[in-house]
């Protein structure tokens, strides 16, 4: 490969590496071995997206934007398509964000409630587009979260929309998601 590439065998090797660290190759050592290449594993949408959104530095109203274009149709498709262990993992969320006492515990829980809408959305695609952009909407800092009223009324959009995905009400859950995040980009912009 060195010699097809006119790259040096110490330069070869590391891009192998990186390709095998990445998930992409799979490298077998000793005469008999080589490379493979692999089919790449759902983390890496995921993991790109979370990238270029770090590289690009962009803000909070950015982040909620793409949430917006994406979520409520996740949340229709989820309420045609759900099925019951969906909802539990929802419910579970909420409940985990009742319990939280701390704004770390709550947003952990709000961003496992956001993953289980667009999961059950059966959308391979989105659901991975999603999980990358919350994963740094995670990370922001989030002032918003630090009061009890808003945390409150979080919970109760959340519910209306597990309600409405649980009744398989799809433009109520669309409907709900898209005045969540609005209200969510209300909180980020004040």
């Amino acid at each position: 490969m060195a010699a097809q590439t006119q790259l040096s065998r110490t330069t070869v090797r590391e891009a192998l590496k990186t390709l095998e660290v990445q998930g992409l190759l799979s490298i077998k050592p000793g005469r008999a071995g080589g490379a493979t290449v692999q089919r790449p594993g759902s983390h890496l949408v995921a993991d790109a997206v979370a990238l270029t959104i770090r590289g690009r530095e962009a803000g909070r109203s950015r982040l909620i934007e793409a949430r917006q274009a994406i979520e409520p149709f996740c949340s229709k498709l989820a309420a045609g398509v759900r099925d019951c262990s969906d909802v539990a993992a929802m419910e579970e969320a909420n409940e985990s964000m009742t319990v939280a006492e701390n704004v770390a515990s709550f947003r952990r829980a709000d961003a496992m409630w956001h993953v289980a809408v667009v999961y059950a959305s059966r959308n391979q695609l989105m659901t991975e587009l999603a999980s990358g952009l919350l994963a740094v909407d995670e990370e922001a800092e989030t002032p918003e979260f630090v009061d009890h009223e808003t945390r409150t009324s979080v919970l109760v959009a959340h519910r209306a929309i597990t309600m409405a995905i649980r009744n398989r009400d799809c433009a109520a859950a669309e409907r709900e998601m898209a005045r969540h995040l609005q209200s969510d980009a209300r909180c980020a912009r004040a």
